[in-house]
């Protein structure tokens, strides 16, 4: 198994040890703590996993990779024989403190039309001709619309 670092349609910035990647193809934000960083830059495509292991015990490695895997982060799949790890297992086998473990944190980004609205999501609205929402903040931009919620209290909600 040689693990290869995805780069189309990421950016990707570097702040001290770690790195922070923005997947523009699926709206996504990934912050890698040192460890993910760490053995995430040595996945070329020609490194065997005990190979990116360098100073690291192989099942952090494999956790990594299963991390970045989920994150969308590797060109590819990995193996269906790659052994599941988890990080409570592993700190358990090998007694490492969980701050050395390979940690990805993942949130979602909004879209371009859903950061331009200036109406908070499942807030109050009411429908105007040619179903556009509106309330006292403005209009809710695409893909936004009204739905009658209940009783007929109005709710500006994704689509």
């Amino acid at each position: 198994m040689t693990p290869k670092a995805r780069s189309k349609n990421l950016i990707v910035q570097e702040v001290d040890d770690e790195v922070l990647v923005y997947d523009t193809e699926r709206d996504k934000a990934h912050r890698l703590n040192a460890a993910a960083a760490a053995i995430w830059r040595r996945c070329d495509g020609r490194r065997e996993v005990r190979d990116l292991a360098a100073d690291m015990p192989e099942d952090v490695v494999v956790l990594a990779l299963q991390q970045l895997q989920k994150a969308s982060l590797l060109e590819g799949e990995l193996p269906q024989g790659a052994a599941r790890m988890s990080r409570r297992a592993i700190a358990r086998t090998i007694g490492i403190a969980a701050i050395a473990l390979p940690v990805i944190t993942t949130i979602v980004a909004p879209t371009p039309a859903q950061a331009a609205s200036n109406i908070p999501h499942n807030s109050p609205c009411a429908t105007q001709s040619g179903g556009v929402c509106i309330n006292s903040l403005g209009t809710c931009a695409p893909p936004f619309n009204c739905q009658t919620q209940g009783a007929g209290a109005t709710q500006c909600t994704c689509k």
